[in-house]
């Protein structure tokens, strides 16, 4: 769960670009889509809390990557799709959207995504207001992993061994009670239970399942509350260039907040295609590299449908 590009990926949708449990919660593997030749093992030589300690490390390091990326992301709802070119820098991240339920953007749709990305040059304060709230979103997302380690009691499950001699540790994990919420977005975390996926080589996050097991209530539901049955899959894996990429986020919960208003979260976010871009990259470069993506995203007739 590489947590600033996570962060910002949600933040880029209706959160709008990386985070876990708040990205509605956000929170929070490709690697593991099927996982059937998981076996039962002998305990692996250090414990499940050491396990998941060096794989937080390991996450939290990984956030400050400096690296430039270029890369696709894919929502669905059971109401749309939308399918973005993102560009994501340790500075800022934007996004440009190349189509919608399925279909290149019209004309008029994509004048209007100039028109929003040039304001981020023309309005210094508009584009340091959508800094601001990815930065806060990031922190949220850095809380919530930070907080993994003593927000549950991790008992290891079973052991795969992969390609290249990587070995995959799953591990189950329930709400250890004497855990005391710093924070209202992580008391998510005292009604959840779950598996998580640890490539055990390199120590990296490869799947973590969540379900809340019980309702949770936001300052004694007076807040609102999230209800029994919600859940949430993340998946990601190593894909290359030096980068770990989140690469399916899946999010399903329903609650109130302050009695009336409903909650109905229903999304699935996918990336893919991801390169690395040079490390010098301008904001004025950047915003030409997503106008490039959009019109590759146009069809051709000399070449056929869009890529």
């Amino acid at each position: 769960m590489r947590t600033r590009s996570l962060g910002r990926a949600c933040f880029a949708f209706h959160w709008s670009r990386r985070t876990i449990v708040q990205r509605a919660v956000c929170a929070l593997a490709g690697l593991l889509a099927a996982f059937p030749t998981a076996r039962a093992a002998q305990q692996p030589p250090i414990s499940p809390d050491e396990i998941v300690g060096k794989t937080v490390a390991n996450e939290l390091a990984a956030a400050d990557d400096s690296g430039h990326y270029l890369y696709r992301l894919k929502k669905e709802t059971p109401e749309f799709s939308e399918t973005d070119a993102v560009i994501e820098t340790k500075d800022w991240l934007i996004k440009r959207r190349l189509m919608l339920n399925g279909k290149p953007l019209t004309s008029k749709q994509e004048e209007e995504e100039e028109k929003r990305l040039q304001s981020l040059i023309a309005d210094p304060e508009k584009l340091q207001k959508m800094r601001e709230e990815q930065r806060k979103h990031e922190r949220r997302v850095r809380e919530l992993v930070q907080a993994l380690p003593a927000a549950f009691q991790y008992e290891y499950d079973s052991e795969e061994q992969r390609e290249r001699g990587h070995q995959l540790i799953e591990l189950k994990f329930h709400p250890n009670p004497a855990y005391n919420p710093p924070s209202r977005e992580l008391q998510i975390l005292r009604g959840m239970d779950g598996t998580m996926v640890v490539d055990a080589t390199v120590y990296r996050l490869v799947r973590v399942q969540a379900r809340l097991i019980r309702r949770v209530n936001f300052a004694w539901g007076i807040l609102g509350h999230l209800d029994q049955g919600g859940s949430f899959l993340l998946e990601q894996q190593d894909v290359g260039v030096g980068r770990w990429q989140f690469t399916l986020l899946a999010l399903h919960f329903t609650g109130k907040i302050l009695f009336f208003k409903t909650i109905n979260i229903d999304s699935t976010v996918r990336t893919s295609d991801l390169r690395r871009l040079k490390g010098d990259l301008t904001l004025v470069q950047g915003l030409e590299l997503l106008r490039v993506e959009a019109e590759h995203a146009q069809p051709n007739p000399a070449t056929g449908p869009p890529r």
